[in-house]
């Protein structure tokens, strides 16, 4: 009598899925060879039941198709005594009930070759199905069946021993299914053999399970009855059967080694042989580079004219000189001057230069420049007296390149003198000038002349601003060659037409005749002009700026 799986465990028919594995680690730490030193071969034995056990019942199809069948599983000596005669077993073959004998784990504790071992014993039972299959098919009149050698299998096995049968068999066309083969099976085959039995399906009629025998006497409707009612018997023992088979293999296939280790073999195999491929087809690939490297030739238009290319060598090697002592001068350090706009290649030229007069000259001229535009503009307030001043300046450093005598310059210097004092005195109400500084003025444009408030009085300063306009247009056309830099000519531009601007608003006078504006009298030089302002007090009086509005 065989134990029950439940009974194994020590679990009800109704466990779940936890109770199970408990019950299956708490009887492993049990039963297990490494717990038990003192019996390892009775442990074994009981180990490999509870693990089977284990297997069946954590599957649940496994498990529903056991609690089926688990009746005639337990029971070794099944006899059906409902019966009165046995069908005999050269008809039936191997049947359900004969198969379910085997699925019991404590026949499979042994993973060897010997006629005790898994291989054997698993081995013989497909073999005898196999058989069954073929005498099947061969009475039916099956043409595939009639060249195959399953029947001989089993007398091979007698003859020959197991493994030696297994070596014969191992070609699939000998056969109609594959052998089970034995420890050293390769992974190919056993891939196929459980490929076939997973889906078997067998030829046998199971004409023997009829529950109603068939006469000719009987009438039509009761023959069509008795028809339909076993061919539905026929029909389930034959499902049961392939059932009972397939659940066979899927149950040895749990305790065949063979199949994992062959897996790991397969993939360590096919790893090794992509690794070849690729190793091969990298070296094929460096060879065809190699040769066609070889076998290369250059274009025409890829190839180059050698005497061309003296020829152009040749003719650019002025050029290339030339250039590379333009990059050499590059890294010469250059001392410029931003006043005059000139360059020198060291900086005790530089100082030699700002040593001398011209420089002197522009950077008095630059200064002067700066101050009126700051005048005009309202950024800066100042004094007539330094206004004289700087036209005092600007007469001294034309002098020179007019070649003025000596005596008209002493006579300056003695009106200057005498302008200073007179401005230093205190003028009566009546003789100080009004301005008006309104947004005409500040903006540039044009200043429209006015009435003064006393035109009495006319000798105060606008007649001086007219005389310093004059002088400093003739210094800015003698010193025009003199200062190159384009700034500094825009801001002479600027002012050389600001001050035309303030010549046509105030006394009609004309520089280049050096008339006076009071008597109308023309002079030589404007020096003789500016004594004659000085001794006959012809100068000007202001004119008031009156605000105009522009029209819309």
């Amino acid at each position: 009598m065989k134990t029950c799986y439940y009974e194994l465990l020590g679990v009800d028919s109704g466990a779940s899925d936890t109770d199970l594995k408990k019950a299956y680690r708490r009887k492993a730490l049990q039963y297990h060879p490494d717990k038990n030193i003192g019996n390892v071969q009775q442990a074994t034995e009981i180990f490999a039941s509870i693990r089977a056990a284990y297997e069946v019942l954590s599957d649940a199809q496994e498990r529903a198709w056991y609690d089926a069948h688990r009746e005639q599983i337990l029971n070794d000596d099944f006899e059906n005594d409902e019966e009165d005669y046995t069908v005999d077993s050269a008809v039936t073959g191997v049947t359900t009930e004969e198969i379910l004998h085997f699925f019991n784990s404590g026949l499979y504790t042994r993973i060897d070759d010997t006629p005790a071992g898994l291989y054997q014993i698993a081995g013989k039972v497909f073999a005898k199905l196999a058989k069954d299959e073929l005498i099947c098919g061969r009475r039916q009149g099956l043409a595939e069946y009639s060249a195959l050698n399953d029947d001989q299998f089993e007398k091979d096995i007698i003859e020959l021993g197991y493994v030696q049968a297994c070596e014969k068999y191992q070609y699939p066309d000998q056969t109609v299914f594959p052998v089970f083969g034995y420890s050293a099976t390769s992974y190919e085959d056993l891939r196929a053999f459980y490929k076939a039995w997973g889906s078997f399906n067998t030829v046998k009629s199971f004409s023997w399970e009829d529950e109603y025998m068939y006469s000719r006497n009987y009438d039509r409707r009761t023959k069509r009855e008795i028809n339909k009612r076993n061919e539905k018997k026929r029909t389930q023992a034959k499902n049961e059967y392939n059932k009972t088979v397939r659940r066979f293999v899927t149950f040895i296939k749990k305790f065949d080694r063979r199949m994992k280790e062959g897996a790991k073999r397969a993939e360590a195999e096919k790893k090794r042989k992509l690794q070849e491929t690729l190793r091969k087809q990298i070296e094929k690939d460096r060879l065809a580079n190699e040769q066609s490297t070889g076998q290369f030739k250059l274009q025409s238009w890829q190839t180059v004219d050698q005497q061309c290319l003296d020829d152009l060598e040749k003719h650019f090697a002025g050029s290339e000189s030339e250039l590379k002592s333009a990059d050499e001068e590059v890294t010469v350090l250059i001392y410029d001057c931003f006043v005059c706009n000139k360059n020198f290649k060291s900086e005790r030229q530089l100082q030699n230069h700002n040593n001398t007069r011209s420089h002197r000259k522009a950077v008095r001229q630059i200064q002067w420049e700066m101050k009126k535009d700051s005048l005009e503009l309202g950024l800066d307030e100042i004094s007539d007296l330094e206004e004289f001043d700087s036209a005092y300046e600007d007469a001294m450093s034309s002098g020179p390149l007019q070649a003025a005598p000596a005596s008209d310059l002493a006579d300056i210097m003695a009106e200057l003198a005498e302008i200073e004092q007179q401005l230093q005195q205190p003028a009566s109400p009546s003789a100080q000038p009004c301005f008006e500084i309104d947004d005409q003025v500040e903006s540039g444009e044009p200043s429209v002349a006015g009435d003064t408030e006393e035109p009495a009085v006319k000798h105060t300063d606008p007649e001086l601003d007219r005389l310093l306009a004059s002088l400093v247009a003739d210094e800015q056309s003698d010193d025009w060659d003199a200062l190159p830099n384009k700034r500094s000519r825009k801001k002479q531009t600027k002012s050389a037409k600001r001050a035309s601007a303030t010549q046509t608003a105030s006394r009609p006078f004309t520089a280049a005749g050096h008339r006076c504006a009071s008597c109308s009298q023309s002079f030589e030089s404007r020096n003789k002009l500016f004594q004659h302002v000085q001794s006959l007090g012809h100068g000007a009086p202001p004119q008031k700026v009156k605000k105009q509005q522009r029209k819309a």
